[in-house]
């Protein structure tokens, strides 16, 4: 049982060594990477991190002005759509005008005002 506890204890040892070991060197300007830059590297580091914000920056504003024009083209799009809906409206309108003009006409020859019926007075039957 000793024997057993002490073999399992020196390879949880020589794990956590070895993982010790393998991690990486770390340095704390750029991340991960060999433990000495020369300083060309970094200037050139420098440099291509410079350009990415800009290529960056760069990109965000044209983005952001597609966008300004997709908008305004939107706009534009939905007031002539709300314009043909009224002019679509006012047509219909129109139309209903015009056809109940035209059956004005067409009925007018036939439309003929008969006498209201006649009701006699109270003294109706006259009297003896």
């Amino acid at each position: 049982m000793i024997v057993r506890t002490a073999v399992l204890s020196c390879a949880a040892a020589a794990a956590i060594g070895t993982a010790a070991f393998a991690q990486p060197a770390y340095d704390n300007r750029y991340g991960s990477g060999p433990p000495v830059s020369t300083p060309q590297e970094m200037q050139q580091t420098d440099q291509l991190n410079q350009q990415q914000t800009n290529d960056a920056v760069s990109a965000n504003a044209a983005q952001m002005q597609s966008q300004s024009q997709y908008q305004d083209q939107l706009q534009q799009y939905n007031d002539q759509m709300h314009n043909y809906h009224a002019m679509q409206d006012r047509y219909r309108y129109e139309r209903a005008r015009y056809n109940a003009t035209m059956a004005g006409y067409y009925y007018a020859p036939y439309d003929w005002g008969y006498p209201g019926p006649y009701y006699p007075g109270p003294d109706y039957p006259p009297g003896p």
